[in-house]
């Protein structure tokens, strides 16, 4: 008995019913992919925010300090130890100094590990820096001072695409060419979130106005 083929219909119908499908599975499987990209980008942030911890049990409970300026990175400068990165050329960073490199594990968990996986290619290699407050060599925060480190952010995502990387994060400077959080994690309309390290060692998703806006500087206000 010979089988009946498919009309031109049913397989048009067929057709539909798989794209009406796909439609529906597009979007949850890119939310995973994003969910899946963010939280590798939180663990290198916890990573980091580790190390930070490493150095402090090794250093009087002492925070590295991040940078002012692009001089103060350079290895030549005394007590260049205490600062968070080394400049290599431009915005990039390399990966032999630096406060605590040596707590990242090798070269490639290193260059891995500072850098978000979301990260643009032809960005700055790195895309954690310390808050401006931190950057003070001469008034040093001790773990032991500062006043509820869950409440207390001390490293930023930076936006990857435009954002100014000099080693540090101001806070209210937003723009093309200021300080600028991510938010380019889970992304819905304007809004997106960065991953960002507390002073009590947890990694938290923020929005850049939860980040950015001067009304919690008292994130970063580590002695109140």
């Amino acid at each position: 008995m010979r089988r009946r083929a498919f009309t031109i219909v049913e397989l048009l119908v067929v057709i539909g019913i798989i794209a009406a499908l796909l439609a529906l599975l597009l979007p949850s499987l890119r939310r995973a992919r994003e969910s899946s990209r963010s939280v590798g980008c939180a663990s290198n942030v916890r990573q980091v925010t580790q190390a930070m911890m490493m150095y402090a049990a090794d250093n009087i409970d002492t925070l590295p300090t991040a940078s002012n300026n692009f001089p103060q990175w350079a290895p030549s400068q005394p007590g260049c130890i205490s600062y968070f990165y080394s400049p290599n050329s431009g915005t990039d960073i390399e990966f032999t100094h630096g406060a605590f490199m040596k707590y990242l594990g090798d070269l490639g968990t290193r260059q891995r590990a500072v850098r978000c996986v979301e990260a643009d290619q032809g960005t700055a290699n790195y895309s954690y820096v310390l808050p401006a407050q931190l950057g003070d060599p001469l008034h040093l925060v001790r773990f032991p001072q500062v006043v509820n480190p869950s409440d207390k952010i001390i490293l930023v995502e930076m936006n990857g695409v435009t954002g100014r990387f000099d080693g540090h994060f101001n806070i209210g400077e937003s723009g093309p060419d200021g300080d600028e959080p991510a938010d380019h994690h889970m992304k819905t309309g304007a809004t997106g979130y960065g991953n960002h390290g507390f002073a009590d060692g947890h990694v938290q998703s923020l929005s850049r106005a939860d980040v950015d806006d001067v009304n919690h500087r008292n994130r970063f206000d580590y002695f109140h």
